[in-house]
C-alpha cells in the first residue's frame, strides 16, 4: 500500500496533468477566437474598401453596416458563413418602396431556397417558359402573375448575364431587394449589379401600379 507521502506526490502529478491539459486547450480556444476575430474584421475591411471603389461612380455614401447607400438604394456585401468562413458570398440592393402584397421570383434552379409560408404560396402561371426559368411566390396570387411578366423577366436575364449569377427579386411590403449568391469583387461588377438591380426593380414598380 502506498504510504500517505507517495499518494500526495502522485495526487500533485495529476493535478499538474490536468492543469497543463486545461491550459492547453483554453489557450487553443483562445487562439481559434482570436483567429475568427481577425478573420472577421478583414472581411469587414474588405467589404468596406470594395463599397469605396464605387462610392463616386453611384453617387453614395458608406453608412452602418458597412453598406453603401446611393441614390436608388442601399447596396450590401455580406459573407453568410462568417465568422467560419469570412468569404464575401452575397451581394445585394435594397430599396424601399411600398407594395400591397409580398412576392418572390427566383430562379427554378435555387426554389429550394425560397420555401412556401402560411402567407406566401406558389403562383401558377400561364407561360410555361417563364415557369421553366422562374418560380414566383405571393401573398396574392394574381399579384403575382400580374408582376410575372416579360418585362420584369428580362431585366432580371440582364442582370443576370451581366454579373455571372443567378438573381433573385424579394419583393415585401416597404421594401424590395435584389440579390446574387456571388462574390463580385472588381467595381464594374458591382456597379453593374446595382444598376440591373435598380432596372428590375423599376421593372416591378410599373407592373405591380398597373
Amino acid at each position: 500500500m502506498a504510504s500517505m507521502p507517495n499518494m500526495a506526490r502522485i495526487a500533485v502529478a495529476v493535478l499538474a496533468v490536468l492543469l497543463v491539459y486545461v491550459g492547453r486547450q483554453f489557450l487553443r480556444k483562445l487562439g481559434r477566437a482570436r483567429s475568427i476575430d481577425r478573420a472577421a474584421e478583414e472581411s469587414q475591411g474588405t467589404i468596406h474598401h470594395r463599397l469605396e471603389s464605387v462610392a463616386l461612380a453611384l453617387g453614395g455614401s458608406i453608412v452602418e453596416g458597412p453598406a453603401l447607400q446611393t441614390p436608388k438604394g442601399r447596396l450590401a456585401l455580406l459573407a453568410t458563413r462568417s465568422p467560419q468562413d469570412p468569404a464575401i458570398d452575397v451581394v445585394k440592393l435594397t430599396v424601399p418602396l411600398s407594395s400591397p402584397f409580398a412576392v418572390t421570383v427566383i430562379p427554378v434552379a435555387d426554389q429550394a431556397k425560397a420555401l412556401e409560408t402560411r402567407t406566401l404560396r406558389t403562383v401558377e402561371l400561364g407561360d410555361p417558359e417563364l415557369a421553366a426559368r422562374y418560380k414566383v411566390l405571393s401573398s396574392d396570387a394574381d399579384f403575382g402573375r400580374r408582376i410575372a411578366k416579360p418585362e420584369l423577366v428580362e431585366r432580371l436575364k440582364e442582370l443576370e448575364k451581366a454579373v455571372g449569377a443567378r438573381a433573385r427579386l424579394q419583393v415585401a411590403p416597404h421594401g424590395a431587394t435584389v440579390l446574387v449568391e456571388r462574390d463580385l469583387a472588381e467595381p464594374a461588377q458591382l456597379q453593374a449589379f446595382h444598376d440591373g438591380s435598380v432596372a428590375v426593380i423599376e421593372a416591378f414598380r410599373k407592373l405591380a401600379g398597373g
